[in-house]
């Protein structure tokens, strides 16, 4: 995303940088407040829970941070071809238009106005920067929505699906099978990729979006995710208890970019998770599995314990008649009475996940390294990884919710 902003404007950053780091997420979270003031429609659209922790907030100061610090120091705004590509992937996901900048901009410059009262010249240069990082998104975003509206079976915007089978896959684990109501083609994701669900339940105010790792390989008539419960989130209990068989829900298009293809077709995998991040790890087996069976995959998972370990015997067998996969999984609270230790059995390895228990078996320099999980899993892996000199070209990792950076 090269692109220069005046003179004028790469003084007012560097000399106002300092003032917007001490305002810090409260500049974002009053950015918040002041759109879902003026625009309560908005609710539809952002995921409440995320707002409510303060997720959404940090993540959108960082990119601010991000993008004002790379023009102050370079006069250039070249951002990192990741965090352009998840942020656009995720906008395309949620299926932001370009009218929404105007909206995010009215608001974004109202709070920097309210928060720090810096003058017209100030203002305008943040404008200025604002409107540099908005249109190559509306660029990059309008791209993406027309690729995969091209490809066979593709579509533009919200398409309704309904819920062909639920399946209980383990404790608080529930996948769900999802069919196009119009009976036509669907496109093929990529393995990795995620789907957004558009749910409202009947006592909920505003409708709210999802988004769910796609859990198998690419099929042809449907799309399979798998939710893992939360007792404090409403719609992963509306998921498991409220949606049934038969329920129509319209879905956004496959979006993502922690994608197998992303990744040399050759080199060996590490597909490292905990948790429900193993959702996209199942979709990325299933289909190396099925198009290159020769390929080296080393499994390492981490769940707290055999009943929540879903998929748990698919994963045993396959270790057991496929030679290049290989799998060590860690419980930190095995049930001394139904969980098997052991090589072939339910588990490897008790506690939390530490790579030099299993360091022989991640040595190939030629092994990418793919993290999903909770942040503090994956900061702490990718710290691992990191010390035993492997190169951050190989290492590749997904968050659940609003990105963060690893700050390992």
């Amino acid at each position: 995303m090269p692109s220069v902003c005046s003179p004028a404007t790469i003084k007012v950053l560097k000399d106002t940088l300092p003032a917007v780091a001490e305002a810090g997420v409260g500049l974002t979270q009053r950015f918040y407040e002041r759109m879902f003031k003026n625009h309560p429609e908005l609710h539809n659209v952002f995921n409440i829970s995320h707002q409510r922790s303060g997720q959404q907030p940090k993540a959108l100061f960082s990119a601010v941070a991000l993008a004002a610090t790379a023009v102050a120091e370079t006069g250039e705004l070249k951002l990192p071809p990741t965090v352009v590509n998840t942020i656009v992937h995720k906008h395309c996901s949620l299926l932001v238009q370009p009218e929404a900048y105007n909206i995010v901009a009215e608001n974004l410059i109202g709070a920097i106005e309210e928060l720090m009262n810096p003058g017209k010249a100030v203002l305008d240069g943040w404008g200025e920067l604002y409107w540099v990082v908005a249109n190559a998104l509306i660029a990059a975003e309008k791209a993406q929505y027309d690729l995969v509206a091209s490809k066979r079976g593709g579509w533009y915007g919200r398409r309704d699906f309904q819920v062909a089978r639920k399946v209980r896959e383990a404790d608080h684990i529930m996948s769900l099978h999802l069919r196009p109501v119009d009976g036509n083609p669907i496109v093929e994701f990529d393995p990795g990729q995620f789907i957004t669900l558009w749910l409202k339940g009947a006592d909920w105010e505003y409708t709210q979006p999802r988004q769910y790792s796609l859990s198998e390989a690419p099929a042809p008539d449907h799309y399979r995710i798998t939710v893992k419960e939360d007792p404090a989130g409403s719609v992963s209990r509306y998921i498991h208890g409220g949606v049934l068989e038969g329920q129509v829900i319209p879905i956004s298009p496959p979006f993502g970019c922690f994608t197998l293809s992303a990744i040399d077709r050759d080199a060996p995998l590490a597909l490292i998770s905990a948790g429900a991040g193993m959702t996209p790890m199942m979709s990325m087996l299933q289909t190396i599995l099925a198009r290159q069976a020769d390929r080296k995959v080393q499994w390492l998972h981490a769940t707290d314990q055999g009943r929540e370990h879903m998929f748990r015997d698919f994963l045993i067998a396959t270790a057991k008649e496929n030679e290049n996969f290989d799998r060590d999984v860690w419980y930190a609270h095995p049930d001394p009475l139904k969980d098997q230790k052991g090589v072939g059995k339910h588990y490897q390895h008790e506690g939390f996940v530490n790579l030099n228990d299993v360091r022989e078996k991640l040595a190939d320099p030629k092994m990418h390294y793919l993290l999903c999980g909770p942040h503090p899993f994956m900061e702490s892996c990718c710290k691992q990884l990191k010390e035993w000199g492997v190169g951050l070209e190989r290492i590749h990792y997904e968050h659940f919710g609003s990105s963060q950076a690893m700050a390992a």
